[in-house]
């Protein structure tokens, strides 16, 4: 383990930390324990792959990883940040798992700004999962309502199972297949899956 902590592998840690924060909170996402995949519903669709940009200058750069998963790398401005992504289609509809693409800088950096042994172990890298649609050159990516999931919670669904952490952060626990059978049921509400972000192809 390194006793300092270099200002290069400080600045990725910020950046991956500013990042996947701005993810959740802006767009207001669930994170799951477990992912929405299993072997079965796993796709690979090589249209995904390219960069891709928003209206506020905010690039995704798809690329193969492997046979069944994708490098999923979002950039604006000095911030980067790469994700695993994996996609399932569940009926005729198509979803994307998100997971961080973990690395030792992350987790094995000790230095005076605090990031160290101690601070990393109490981060638990989770999954969240939007529903996609690609539509010729434009790629739709509609994440888990956050506000819709606790008004069904509160008027008495009980087909998924979620927690609240100690600083009241929703977090789904089910396993991928009630997940999976959750999703079905609401692929296609646009309430649960409102339109989240919309990306143009980069020619």
């Amino acid at each position: 383990m390194e006793k300092f902590l270099r200002p290069m592998k400080y600045f990725r840690l910020a950046r991956y930390l500013g990042i996947c924060l701005i993810i959740c909170l802006l767009s207001n996402c669930i994170p799951s324990l477990h992912p929405l995949y299993t072997d079965n519903v796993l796709v690979f669709d090589d249209l995904l792959l390219g960069s891709f940009e928003s209206i506020d200058e905010e690039i995704w750069v798809f690329e193969k990883r492997d046979e069944k998963s994708y490098s999923v790398i979002i950039s604006h401005e000095e911030s980067e940040v790469e994700l695993i992504g994996h996609l399932v289609k569940l009926g005729d509809n198509y979803f994307m798992d998100f997971y961080p693409k973990l690395n030792s800088d992350l987790f094995s950096v000790m230095g005076e700004k605090g990031f160290n042994f101690w601070y990393d172990m109490h981060f638990v890298p989770c999954h969240t999962f939007s529903k996609i649609i690609l539509n010729g050159n434009s790629l739709q990516i509609n994440l888990l309502n956050n506000n819709w999931f606790v008004e069904i919670i509160e008027a008495g669904y009980t087909g998924v199972k979620y927690e609240y952490t100690e600083d009241e952060m929703l977090v789904l626990t089910s396993s991928s297949i009630e997940l999976q059978e959750f999703v079905k049921l609401y692929a296609n509400d646009e309430d649960a899956f409102p339109e989240t972000l919309k990306l143009e192809r980069k020619l």
